[in-house]
């Protein structure tokens, strides 16, 4: 899973994200991420779609378009760019946050901003929380027990675990793992 952050390329490569921005580009949008190998992560254009749309970029109108695309992106291997909301809220961080955070549950796994002011907000949502990382890790390490021994499921806290949910704790461990990584490397 690693791999799904790093892209693994060379440092002198560049990588591509498309944004649709369009109708005809949702329509078109399996096509356009399948289109290049460098093509890395597809999001949503959420004003200009709005705009084309002749709609408001809100939650309930950006919620079908912006899930098409998470799963086109997903279907096709890449990463999952965006939110179903207006971008153009840099003043009123907390309800950019709120559009976020509703929208990392969806499958987005990052975002852009257009002000320095949302790259925080960004950060804290899209970077697993402490709490998300020891949870993953207990999930993890009671999941892993089992594996060999041919019961399919385990459970943790009252919940079932089974390899869907094993799984994605291990993708929240190798999202931790790369962030802490990239931290790193800032130093």
């Amino acid at each position: 899973m690693i791999a799904r952050y790093h892209f693994g390329l060379n440092n002198d490569h560049t990588v591509l994200i498309a944004l649709i921005e369009t109708p005809l580009g949702l329509l078109n949008a399996v096509e356009i991420a399948h289109s290049h190998p460098r093509l890395h992560g597809l999001n949503l254009g959420t004003e200009d779609f709005s705009f084309e749309m002749g709609m408001e970029p809100e939650w309930d109108a950006l919620l079908y378009p912006s899930q098409q695309v998470a799963i086109v992106a997903k279907a096709a291997g890449i990463v999952a760019l965006g939110y179903a909301g207006s971008i153009a809220q840099f003043r009123d961080i907390d309800a950019f946050e709120k559009t976020v955070k509703k929208s990392s549950r969806l499958g987005f796994e990052g975002g852009f901003a257009i002000h320095p002011a949302q790259v925080p907000a960004l950060n804290r949502v899209f970077s697993p929380s402490q709490e998300a990382i020891e949870q993953a890790e207990k999930v993890v390490t009671a999941f892993e027990g089992l594996e060999n021994s041919g019961i399919g499921a385990v459970k943790v806290d009252g919940k079932m675990v089974d390899l869907p949910i094993a799984n994605r704790a291990r993708q929240i461990l190798d999202r931790a793992k790369y962030i802490a990584n990239r931290e790193q490397k800032q130093l």
